[in-house]
């Protein structure tokens, strides 16, 4: 991680969601620490891409929301 600045949990999915700022990229840890997967193909503005991800937040439903890309985005990446 370089410079994490968020991070929220789900508690129906049991998972950990980390900002990490500075990659451009959320990375997803389960309950015991372990790594689940990274989100986040670096930095831009295109699909897949973020830009300075943080202000993290997940809806009962599993919506993850956030400002990235300067835009406050909703995504269901929970659900992969």
């Amino acid at each position: 991680l370089r410079w994490p600045t968020d991070v929220v949990f789900s508690s129906t999915a049991n998972l950990f969601i980390v900002a990490d700022t500075w990659n451009h990229r959320l990375q997803v840890f389960d309950i015991g620490g372990g790594f689940v997967r990274s989100i986040g193909r670096g930095r831009g503005s295109g699909t897949g891409m973020l830009q300075y991800p943080r202000g993290l937040a997940v809806s009962r439903d599993d919506a993850m929301r956030g400002t990235m890309n300067d835009l406050i985005q909703e995504s269901r990446i929970l659900a992969a």
